[in-house]
């Protein structure tokens, strides 16, 4: 903007309480305010980890842990309040990494043999398989409209892999080469 008003209208923030509570709480900003206008306390997960905001900044996703060893992806909006996405593998974790603009396309992965690749269309987990057929590692970011999911291929972040590039209106993965020298891997 050309005035010092910050671009969005809102920002949400996931902090966890020192004042003895051990609780999480979700709170909105508004405007320029450094005040929250509003904050709720999360009791469902403790402690809930906030990955991402929504390009709207209503909605948070991340992670929320169920116990010592298991957690789930989670979606939280003070509308709708908090939400388990579920893991559709039995005893194995999932994390959300990003959403949308309007936080109904959620992205990140799905544990069972590694960190598949994971999307969330409202609220339904498809996992993301690479155009052989192997698994997708975890996706990273999504597009605005949440048509385009980015994410790395085969391998991990340290080994050789390309990325890959999944349409969620397609059900279509294609995967972007490796483009730097000596294996490295990259990012999409």
């Amino acid at each position: 903007s050309t005035d010092s008003s910050p671009v969005f209208q809102a920002a949400t923030a996931v902090f966890f309480d020192s004042g003895g509570t051990n609780k999480t709480h979700v709170a909105v900003f508004e405007g320029s305010s450094a005040t929250p206008t509003s904050y709720t306390v999360v009791d469902t997960y403790t402690p809930f980890e906030g990955w991402a905001v929504s390009g709207d900044g209503n909605v948070v996703v991340g992670l929320g842990w169920l116990g010592c060893a298991d957690a789930h992806a989670v979606r939280w909006s003070e509308a709708d309040g908090i939400q388990d996405l579920g893991s559709t593998v039995p005893d194995n974790s999932s994390r959300a990494n990003g959403a949308d603009f309007d936080g109904n396309v959620i992205i990140g992965w799905q544990d069972g043999a590694g960190r598949q690749g994971a999307v969330w269309v409202d609220g339904v987990q498809e996992l993301i398989f690479l155009p052989g057929g192997g698994a997708a590692s975890e996706a990273f970011d999504v597009s605005s409209d949440g048509q385009w999911v980015t994410g790395i291929g085969f391998g991990s972040p340290v080994a050789a892999a390309s990325a890959y590039r999944y349409n969620t209106e397609t059900d279509t993965t294609e995967e972007i080469p490796n483009l730097a020298g000596g294996g490295e891997a990259r990012f999409a």
